[in-house]
């Protein structure tokens, strides 16, 4: 196995962290997964952590706040979506 630069993480040419370390999440975040019952549920918000660079406080907020049912159970998925990524735009005091 080469070592120094070669083998760095940040060389666009070094495949050896792609194909050795294909984790897209941090260790915290894995060890939140796991704890997920539901093997469809724990892929979703794994995917979705990755894609959408979520951090394990972001995870922790979008899990509670029962992203995956209200998707599942929604005709607006891109809605939902879009509420999860930006939140709720209080426009009048009867949106609290």
């Amino acid at each position: 196995m080469p070592s120094g630069k070669c083998l760095s993480p940040e060389n666009p040419r070094n495949t050896f962290w792609k194909i050795r370390f294909p984790f897209a999440l941090g260790w915290s975040q894995y060890v939140f997964l796991i704890a997920i019952g539901n093997a469809d549920e724990r892929r979703f918000y794994e995917i979705e952590a990755a894609a959408n660079g979520w951090s394990l406080q972001e995870l922790k907020r979008q899990f509670s706040s029962g992203l995956y049912e209200r998707l599942a159970l929604s005709r607006d998925k891109d809605g939902i979506k879009q509420l999860a990524a930006e939140g709720q735009i209080i426009g009048r005091p009867e949106d609290c």
